[in-house]
């Protein structure tokens, strides 16, 4: 499980998101991205399947 902050890739039902994780006081999928809702984890509708650990930059 990621630790709080965490930028995670997570699917619920069907579909994958790229989110930070809050876990206190709720679960929650936070977006850096304003125009874009919070996304709150509840029941068994959803997975986190990893944890982003770096980014990838072509370089000109």
């Amino acid at each position: 499980m990621p630790r709080e902050g965490q930028i995670c890739i997570a699917r619920i039902d069907d579909e994958l998101y790229i989110k930070r994780l809050q876990k206190r006081p709720k679960y929650k999928l936070i977006s850096d991205n304003k125009s874009y809702d919070d996304i709150l984890l509840e029941g068994e509708n959803y997975e986190i399947l990893g944890v982003i650990v770096g980014l990838f930059q072509k370089m000109t």
